[in-house]
This record gives C-alpha cells, sequence and structure tokens, in this order.
C-alpha cells in the first residue's frame, strides 16, 4: 500500500522492497493486532507494548494515522490541519525523499529503545538517552530555562508531542507526554545532566550540570542512610531468639571478640525489637533523617523534609537485611525510659536539644543490650559448658490462654465460663547434639486453685532440677535462673531463700538470679509461648487436661527439633509446697545451727518497689563464706546491673547458717476462696448456678444445644462427652488441701 500523496506508478523497486517488509511484517503482527482490538472490544483498558505500538505506526495505516495525531500543538497554530509530521512528509515527497520521514521515525525511536538483552545494550536507560538529547539540542532563548529544538535525524523541527509520540515517551491515557519524559525534563530544567533528578528538592539539585545524582544514586545514598540508622538502631534495641537448629548458629558468640551484633553469624540478622509496628521503626528513621537534614544545614523543600524517605523503600531495605520479630503484647509494664524519651522527641525542640535526647537515649538503649549480651552469653556457656553451669528461664503464659475448656473463639453458650488454667515453663537450655545432658522444655499446668506467688517459682524450678538429676550424666557447679521482676512471683523473699537453700544444701557452688529491665524483659520463652499459641488456635476445642498437655507436647514437638524441644509431657500441678513458710521457720536448735539461725527476713535492699526500675538491683548471687571458726554460711550479694563487675553492697548479707531439713516442710494451702466454691458447688450437686462459677460453668461446653452439639463433634461421641464430664468431676472432688498434698511427691498428710 502506498503512503499518502503517493500513487503505484512512482515508486522504485527499492521502495517496493520497503514496501514489502512492511507488509510481512504487518502479516506477522496482525494476531498481536486483532488481540489489542478484541481486548478493547471487550472493554480491556491495557496497551500494547511499546515495541508493539512502534511496529503499528510503521505500517501504512498506522503512518496514515500519524499524520493525523491529534496530539499535535502545532496543527492550527502553524500548519492548518496538518500535522508536524503530515508537513515533513509532504516536503519530502516533493523532494523525490517519499521513505525520509518514516525511515527517519524508526531510527528515533531505536534511538532510545533498545532491547537490553543484545550485547552491548546492557547499561543503556531510556532516561539518560532522553536527557542526553535535551542536552546536545538545548537552545538558549536568553530566558530562565533552557529549550530544546525536538526534530527527527536530519529533518526539520517538530512540535514537543509529535516528537515524544515518535520516539515512545507519549501516553495515550492522557494524551500527553509520560512520568519518563516529565521526570527527564524536570532534571534538564533543573540543570542536571544525569537521569531522575529532577525528583529531588532543589536545594540538592545544585547549579552546575554534574552537581546531580541519577535515581539510582539517590536510592543509594538513601540505602546508605537507611542501612546506618537500622545498624545503630537494631544495636541499641535488638534481641536474638532461636527457634530452629540454623538459627542456633546465628547465635554463636565468639568470647575472643567484642560483643555485639557483628559478633552474631548469619546473612540476614534475626532480631527481637521493642516495638509494636514495623512503621514504629520507620518513623523513628524519618525523625532519624530530617535530623541529619537540619544538621547538615542543606536548603530543602518542605515535601522532602517531610517525606525523606518512602515507606515502601525503608520497609523493603529492612526486609533485606534484619528478619524482625515483634512482640505485641505491650498490656505489660513499660520501661519508664523509653517512654520518656518517645514523649520528649514528639515535642518539637531545637535540634542541640534533640541530639541531647538522642544521645541518651543511645545510652539506654546499649544498656538494655548489654544486658541482653550477657543473658545470651550465659545461655551459650551453659549449652557448650553443662559441667560448668545450668541455665534456666522460668515465665508463665497469659492465662487465659490455656483456661479449660478452651476455644478459638468465645464461645457464647447459656453462662458458659472457663476454668482457671495457667502455664508455667521453665526452659533450660541445652545443647541438643549433648545427648547425655539434655534439656529443654519442662512445662507445668498450675491450677486455679492453687496460689500463686513465690512457692510457685520454687515448686517450678525444685521439680525441674529433680527431673534433670535423673536426666544428666553430670551436674553443674552453678546455676543461673532468669526471672521477670514481678514481685508478687519471683523478685520475693521466698524465691531468694529457695536459691540460697540451693547452695546451702550442697547442690550447687553459686546461683545466679537475673532480671532484665522492665518493659525490655521478653525473651526466647516468650517465643516458646508464642509458637505454642499459634498451634493451639489451630485446634477447634480443648476440653481437658490430658487433651491440653498433648496439644503444647505436640505443638512444640513439630517441624525440626528446637532447642526447647521438651522432654516429656507436661505436668498438672494440683499444689506446692509451703516454701516461705518452711524457710521463715528455719530450725532454731543451737547444735543445729551454731550461733543461732539468720532469720530470712534479714534480706534487704532487693525489691525497693518505692523507687524507679534503673535505680533497682537486677542481678543477686548467693554463696558459701566460710568464717573464722571454719563454720559456712551462704550471703547473698546484689549488682546493680547483669553486666555490672562491681557489686552493689559493700558487705555480703547473710541468708542462711543452715540446712533446713525437708522433712519439716509442710504442703501450701489451696486457696480458700476457690476452695470454697467447690465445696459449694459439690453441694448442689455441680449445679450452683453462681454466675461465673468454676465448676458448674464449664458444663455448656459438654451440653448440646441447638447451634452447639459436642456428641456430634467429639470422637466417642456422647459417651466420650460423659467420660470428659466424669474427669472434671474427679479433678475438682480433689480441690481439697489433702487431696494437693496427696499430689505432691513423696505424699503428705494435712490435719
Amino acid at each position: 500500500m502506498p503512503y499518502k500523496n503517493e500513487c503505484s506508478c512512482c515508486v522504485t523497486d527499492k521502495e517496493i522492497s520497503i514496501l514489502n517488509s512492511q507488509t510481512t511484517r504487518q502479516t506477522r503482527d496482525k494476531p498481536a493486532a486483532q488481540s489489542a482490538t478484541q481486548s478493547a472490544k471487550s472493554g480491556n483498558k491495557s496497551m500494547l507494548s511499546a515495541k508493539e505500538e512502534h511496529t503499528a505506526d510503521m505500517m501504512p495505516v498506522g503512518f496514515e494515522a500519524m499524520c493525523q495525531f491529534t496530539g499535535c500543538t502545532r496543527k492550527s497554530a502553524e500548519h492548518g490541519k496538518a500535522t508536524c509530521i503530515d508537513k515533513l512528509h509532504t516536503d519530502a515527497v516533493h523532494r523525490d525523499n517519499r521513505f525520509g520521514i518514516p525511515r527517519a521515525m524508526d531510527q528515533l525511536w531505536n534511538q532510545f529503545n533498545k532491547d537490553r538483552s543484545l550485547p552491548g545494550n546492557e547499561k543503556h536507560s531510556k532516561g539518560q538517552a532522553l536527557l542526553d538529547y535535551m542536552w546536545q539540542n538545548k537552545v538558549d532563548r536568553g530566558g530562565a530555562k533552557y529549550k530544546v529544538r525536538w526534530h527527527f535525524p536530519e529533518h526539520d523541527e517538530v512540535c514537543q508531542n509529535c516528537w515524544a509520540r515518535t520516539a515512545g515517551f507519549y501516553d495515550k491515557k492522557t494524551s500527553d507526554v509520560n512520568r519518563t519524559f516529565r521526570t527527564q525534563r524536570a532534571a534538564f530544567n533543573a540543570g542536571s545532566d544525569i537521569a531522575g533528578q529532577g525528583q529531588l528538592g532543589s536545594g540538592q539539585l545544585g547549579s552546575g550540570q554534574g552537581a546531580a545524582m541519577s535515581g539510582e544514586q539517590r536510592n543509594a545514598q538513601k540505602a546508605v542512610q537507611v542501612c546506618s540508622f537500622l545498624k545503630r538502631w537494631m544495636q541499641e534495641a535488638q534481641d536474638l531468639i532461636p527457634e530452629s537448629d540454623d538459627d542456633e548458629e546465628d547465635m554463636r558468640v565468639d568470647y575472643d571478640g567484642p560483643l555485639g551484633s557483628g559478633n552474631i553469624a548469619g546473612k540476614r540478622q534475626r532480631v527481637h525489637v521493642d516495638v509494636t509496628l514495623k512503621k514504629d521503626i520507620f518513623l523513628a528513621c524519618v525523625d532519624d533523617m530530617r535530623d541529619e537534614l537540619t544538621a547538615a544545614g542543606e536548603d530543602f523543600n518542605e515535601k522532602e523534609y517531610e517525606f525523606p524517605v518512602s515507606e515502601a523503600y525503608f520497609l523493603k531495605l529492612l526486609r533485606e537485611h534484619y528478619k524482625v520479630i515483634m512482640h505485641k503484647h505491650k498490656g505489660f509494664s513499660k520501661c519508664n525510659c523509653c517512654h520518656y524519651y518517645k514523649e520528649q522527641l514528639k515535642k518539637k525542640g531545637s535540634v542541640i536539644d534533640r541530639i541531647k535526647l538522642k544521645k541518651e537515649r543511645a545510652q539506654h538503649y546499649a544498656l538494655i543490650y548489654a544486658e541482653r549480651v550477657e543473658y545470651h552469653t550465659l545461655r551459650r556457656h551453659a549449652q557448650e559448658h553443662p559441667d560448668k553451669v545450668i541455665s534456666m528461664i522460668v515465665d508463665s503464659c497469659s492465662k487465659w490462654k490455656t483456661e479449660l475448656p478452651r476455644y478459638t473463639r468465645e464461645l457464647k453458650v447459656g453462662n458458659f465460663s472457663a476454668h482457671g488454667n495457667s502455664l508455667c515453663t521453665c526452659l533450660v537450655h541445652q545443647n541438643k547434639g549433648d545427648v547425655r545432658n539434655p534439656g529443654g522444655a519442662f512445662n507445668y499446668f498450675i491450677e486455679d486453685a492453687v496460689k500463686g506467688g513465690g512457692n510457685i517459682t520454687a515448686e517450678v524450678i525444685w521439680r525441674t532440677l529433680c527431673k534433670l538429676q535423673d536426666m544428666r550424666e553430670i551436674w553443674a557447679e552453678e546455676l543461673h535462673v532468669q526471672l521477670d521482676n514481678t514481685t508478687k512471683d519471683n523478685k520475693n523473699h521466698t524465691v531468694f531463700a529457695f536459691l540460697a537453700w540451693l547452695v546451702q544444701s550442697g547442690n550447687f557452688h553459686k546461683v545466679t538470679v537475673s532480671f532484665l529491665p522492665v518493659g525490655h524483659t521478653h525473651e526466647d520463652i516468650d517465643a516458646l509461648f508464642g509458637v505454642i499459641v499459634r498451634f493451639l488456635r489451630g485446634v477447634p476445642v480443648t476440653y481437658t487436661h490430658e487433651e491440653l498437655r498433648q496439644q503444647v507436647h505436640e505443638a512444640l514437638l513439630k517441624g525440626k527439633k528446637t532447642s526447647w524441644h521438651p522432654s516429656e509431657l507436661p505436668e498438672v500441678v494440683r499444689g506446692t509446697h509451703d516454701w516461705g513458710r518452711w524457710f521463715n521457720k528455719a530450725p532454731t536448735e543451737q547444735d543445729v545451727c551454731p550461733g543461732g539461725p539468720v532469720p530470712m527476713r534479714q534480706m534487704s535492699h532487693f525489691a525497693l518497689l518505692g523507687v524507679p526500675d534503673n535505680q533497682r538491683p537486677h542481678r543477686f548471687e548467693f554463696s558459701q563464706q566460710k568464717l573464722s571458726d571454719g563454720s559456712t554460711i551462704v550471703v547473698m550479694d546484689y549488682f546493680w546491673w547483669c553486666s555490672s563487675a562491681s557489686k552493689w553492697n559493700t558487705v555480703s548479707e547473710p541468708v542462711f547458717n543452715c540446712v533446713p531439713n525437708m522433712e519439716n516442710i509442710k504442703p501450701a494451702r489451696l486457696d480458700e476462696e476457690k476452695k470454697e466454691a467447690v465445696k459449694r458447688c459439690k453441694a448442689a450437686n455441680w449445679n450452683c448456678k453462681v454466675k461465673n462459677c468454676g465448676c458448674c460453668g464449664i458444663w455448656a461446653a459438654f451440653t448440646d444445644t441447638n447451634s452447639y452439639k459436642p456428641s456430634d463433634t467429639v470422637e466417642g461421641g456422647a459417651e466420650r462427652v460423659e467420660e470428659m464430664k466424669a474427669e472434671w468431676i474427679k479433678t475438682f472432688e480433689a480441690t481439697t488441701n489433702q487431696g494437693a498434698a496427696d499430689s505432691l511427691p513423696g505424699g503428705f498428710h494435712v490435719c
């Protein structure tokens, strides 16, 4: 088909060959064109690729459409009804150069749209090629900005839109130049000769062409700033958590090198951070970058100050360098120092004040980091040297997560109320390769009627140590215990006296107990609870203690064997020893305790509830001290921080100068209120109908209703449901002081 203003008789042999090649291309691309037409008819707004568009434009029919291009800005003003392309083509035909404009258009398009898969085109940048063209064809017209001479190769000037449409910088959807063109035009007007610089504020562009940066260079610079911030921030607030065999290698410590994030192997650093959202880290980075802009004293626009880095790009860098684990359970105590710095930095103070606050906050974070490193170092030391130290951490899961019967969703059946049942775990750090000295997670379900406090913590540690004695071939010289700061359960006389008794009775040469600062106590045991809770979410309903024991055991066995791999099924604790009463009433015979016993209540300066946490001691050591007469006494020394080298106290405080006899210990009595509630409900045939009764309130879970039928869902049907009810009745009937005493190892009789 001849071009416009041509006849068949005027076409030369060379031109016929060109037409034949175009016809062949038209035939080859016909399916694509038909597909595009069908997509348009079906309402699909997707556009052809740039190459397909150019191929279509080079066809005779496409070229005629280009000659009638509606986006031409000179169609009415300079050429009347003719477009720039139409006028150039008419002039070329008069000069007997019928295919000059199509060849020039094809040459122009190929100049900016090179196939990067071909050799020599790997580094081709379409945007940079456009910017280079602008500088090569700039025209100084005496104005504030340069102008560009838009033209086809070896032909006269055309309008900007016709040139952009031909070179592949036009957007048919908006009937205007595309984003790439606008970006490079902004860079050109700003005086930059490097692509992408027009996106920056004017203050960073500079006046010379070489003072600017490309988009890749800008991202590289921002990446350096973000990574620098992340390195500093993560060193201040990170915590490593093992979850698998490979993760265990990520926390290996080089004792010959300085402790820190650089002293831990692993490609992508696994961190446990004290924030609830990743956006909190992003906002901290934005705040840091704003301060950097202000401190540098450079000119920057308001938009750049407001968004120095996009959230998407920041999160991309965060994912590339760190695997972030966040704890979102922020209902517990928070760090007063962190809260103070956070609120102060929200205020619009001077740059100097903000820098000062950040330095103080950095010192606080450095201290927290040192405390965490101390715990991880001791933990690793216990794994590699089981003959030297046993390391354990004791904590409890949120009570409502393990109440029974438990459901993945709240049950709206009658007056249902779950029975209290809390999970307490003692995690003994083990070396998975040392089968002769195992450890792992020792789980205990604490019945609702058992009194909370120091007795439970002491009981859990004591039962775990008894199990370890039967499991391990060698015994360690020292014991290290990590606990939370709560004075009700951990930081009290009962627990401290129990740890001192472990030394006085000859079980260990030294016992150390450590407490991380308030608000920063989430450790590897919290990750263990997370594994359990996530597994339980996949179980629709759990009716009895036995079922829950199996589920918790399976949750920790699932997948690869971890450092908290359990050694046995969880144990149900229905009663404890009365450790506190036993230590308070130690033997007083003069021949047993020379010079009289040292009352346990003389221990002091370890709780200090009236002062902030950062002014309290966080590490306590119990060891034997030999007196001048040859006798020994257990003393307590305490330290301000776990990583402190010097003691808080100047004189060691005595705890025991005798060994209390285990034969004199008594069982702890159950909670009177819970015990009487069970007694009342039993008298009413387990149907007292008292609101929130811990006994009869659970029967709704075993009763068929219109919307809930356990007899149809429980394996074994109605017969199994009755068996489970009988198991619960047996549990309630044993909720007495004598029942709690009978559950203890060895057995006790309560008068």
